[in-house]
């Protein structure tokens, strides 16, 4: 019996890695406005990585790039709101890991960016969460990544879809909370 369960072990292994290698992320892979968000209306977008931490086994992304390239996906998304009050969007970028070469299934590390994000009333001055969300975003998974996306993929490459993802989980954390912005 054991020599039998023994058997099946890789065939179930290669099964899992061949669906997922198949399976398609769930998130966009371009940027479009959200949906109306109540009264909100985007005051001042800013995004600070001075202090992120460059993860271990990481690639290395200037601070200039990680900023820009944030705040440009997060303006697309959040521009076009007409509320008539102004919030304004603090996104601190605590770390990341854009993933180097590895050896495929046994060290394929993946790709990985921290943010915090706070977002303050103009009219009263002050948070309208009291502590930062944090947001951990992990790299998705497709068939260009299942074996490690330092394998596949550039740098920039990485930084696109982890900064997409990141757009997509804050501009919808955002409209979830849309009641907020009344």
């Amino acid at each position: 019996m054991k020599l039998y369960i023994e058997m099946w072990k890789p065939l179930l292994i290669s099964t899992f890695l061949f669906f997922t290698g198949c399976s398609i992320s769930n998130y966009p892979s371009d940027i479009t406005p959200v949906q109306q968000i109540g009264n909100f209306k985007l005051g001042h977008l800013v995004v600070k990585a001075e202090n992120a931490q460059k993860g271990f086994f990481s690639r290395n992304a200037s601070e200039q790039i990680l900023e820009n390239t944030l705040k440009k996906k997060l303006s697309n998304s959040l521009s076009k709101q007409n509320g008539n009050r102004f919030f304004h969007v603090s996104v601190v970028v605590s770390g990341y890991v854009l993933a180097k070469p590895g050896i495929p299934i046994i060290l394929s590390p993946k790709s990985i960016l921290i943010v915090d994000v706070s977002i303050f009333n103009d009219e009263s001055e002050q948070k309208v969460f009291n502590k930062p969300k944090r947001f951990s975003i992990f790299e998705s998974i497709s068939g260009s990544t299942i074996l490690g996306s330092g394998l596949t993929l550039t740098a920039e490459e990485q930084l696109d879809n982890l900064t997409t993802i990141a757009t997509y989980k804050i501009s919808k954390w955002i409209v979830s909370n849309k009641d907020v912005f009344e």
